[in-house]
């Protein structure tokens, strides 16, 4: 139990001698938070009456946005999180919903900012997730195969149909190793560069990439005008040198 006050005793006086007290029997010597730091952004200089539901928001992420800026924070938090949504059902679910919401605050302006945004075209938003799932886009879509190389390597010299020759490539992709052929029709071909198994690639001079996708797991998978797919796996051996798409002086094209 706390010691009383006797009477006639300050309680300046009373209360430091309690403090000397404590300190001697070693009271303050394993208090929580002893030699921390203060909170960032934490001003003991000056009270303030609502400290706790400040930290309560910082600690839970509350926010105290205006209406309109909130939903525009929710609508980049939606989109940042997109690539990762397991389903295209999911995604529809999810921009159908924030669209309701954006329609409600263009119609009903809350008190705030404007809002500034419009409803989003939920199938290029699913598109662009679809993307995002299968991989990175490489810009060689749409170019002409102007020559195929054979030797150690696979190079396909890719450019613009009208091109003169294929001195004027826009591209180069170059595989060094084991890549899967699937044509249209027929059996698949797997190409082996450093065995020259490569001679139904040749098949490909004139056709035009219709697609050129990185996968995440390394793999790249073109496409080509004729219904034919390359698909070029990872190779350990390689250190990630399996494949790589350049200009022509050599710089990586992503």
């Amino acid at each position: 139990m706390t010691e009383r006050k006797p009477p006639g005793v300050s309680f300046e006086s009373f209360v430091d001698k309690q403090i000397r007290e404590a300190e001697r029997r070693g009271d303050f010597s394993a208090l929580p938070g002893a030699g921390k730091p203060f909170a960032p952004g934490d001003d003991s200089t000056t009270y303030d009456e609502n400290w706790w539901i400040k930290r309560k928001m910082a600690r839970e992420g509350l926010s105290v946005l205006p209406p309109s800026l909130a939903l525009r924070k929710e609508v980049e938090d939606t989109f940042a999180a997109l690539p990762r949504t397991a389903s295209e059902h999911t995604v529809r679910r999810v921009l159908t919903e924030l669209n309701d919401k954006i329609r409600d605050m263009m119609f009903k302006p809350p008190p705030g900012p404007p809002l500034g945004l419009k409803p989003y075209d939920v199938d290029e938003a699913v598109r662009q997730w679809r993307i995002d799932r299968e991989g990175r886009r490489l810009p060689v879509t749409g170019l002409t195969v102007r020559q195929v190389r054979v030797d150690h390597r696979l190079t396909f010299l890719l450019g613009e149909a009208a091109a003169d020759d294929a001195h004027d490539a826009e591209a180069l992709l170059v595989v060094a190793a084991t890549a899967r052929l699937e044509g249209a029709e027929g059996p698949a071909a797997t190409l082996v560069p450093g065995e020259q198994l490569v001679a139904p690639a040749l098949a490909l001079f004139g056709t035009v990439t219709t697609s050129a996708v990185a996968r995440p797991d390394g793999h790249l998978v073109l496409e080509f005008s004729d219904g034919t797919r390359l698909t070029v796996a990872p190779d350990p051996g390689l250190d990630g040198r399996a494949w790589s798409v350049t200009d022509p002086r050599g710089n990586p094209l992503t």
